[in-house]
């Protein structure tokens, strides 16, 4: 009996660590921001229908309305340790756009893939400056754009376009996308109060 016990007790150890890795994997920038941009998006979008979009959140300025909503969303989770500011969210928002101009596509469109891979990076190295309270400066010789130029952000790239491709987030993550909305009603003016 007493075999049986230890034997259930390392199994369930097992699965309840395995699940702790797993969801440790899953929640990284790349993963859940990407879902918030996916949401943000259906959102803005249904925003727009209802409410007449004001014209002056087109273009760069609806992407970096995404960008910073997606990230700092992202800021509000409970699965990581340092949180950015809103304010150091803006500026990574807004360096992307500045480096990442929006694309055409052969078919008329507009790509913003690399404009959110690049503001992913720019989020991940900014998370690992925090944590070392290096700071995060934007000048061509600064450690952080240094750093920025160096990043193989391959596995990035291919997790972004993978959930790209799949068209939404999860059910689960717009439903939370939802209720940070609810929360934050003037998220499209980038004004959290």
């Amino acid at each position: 009996m007493t075999y049986l016990l230890i034997g259930i007790t390392i199994i369930i150890g097992g699965f309840l660590l395995s699940g702790v890795i797993f969801a440790k994997k899953f929640n990284t920038p790349e993963n859940i921001i990407t879902y918030f941009l996916q949401a943000l998006e259906i959102e803005a979008l249904e925003y727009a229908i209802d409410n007449n979009w004001p014209k002056e959140l087109s273009g760069d300025s609806l992407d970096k309305t995404l960008l910073v909503s997606s990230g700092y969303f992202f800021s509000l989770g409970k699965s990581i340790k340092v949180k950015l500011d809103y304010d150091e969210i803006v500026s990574l928002a807004s360096y992307a756009i500045k480096l990442k101009p929006v694309e055409k596509t052969n078919v008329g469109g507009n790509n913003k893939d690399n404009r959110y891979i690049f503001f992913i990076v720019l989020y991940k190295l900014a998370l690992g400056f925090k944590e070392k309270r290096t700071p995060i400066a934007f000048q061509e010789d600064s450690t952080f754009i240094r750093e920025v130029n160096s990043f193989n952000d391959l596995n990035i790239r291919e997790t972004v376009k993978r959930h790209l491709r799949d068209g939404k987030a999860p059910i689960g993550h717009q439903v939370l996308t939802k209720n940070y909305i609810e929360r934050y009603p003037k998220w499209f003016q980038m004004e959290f109060k």
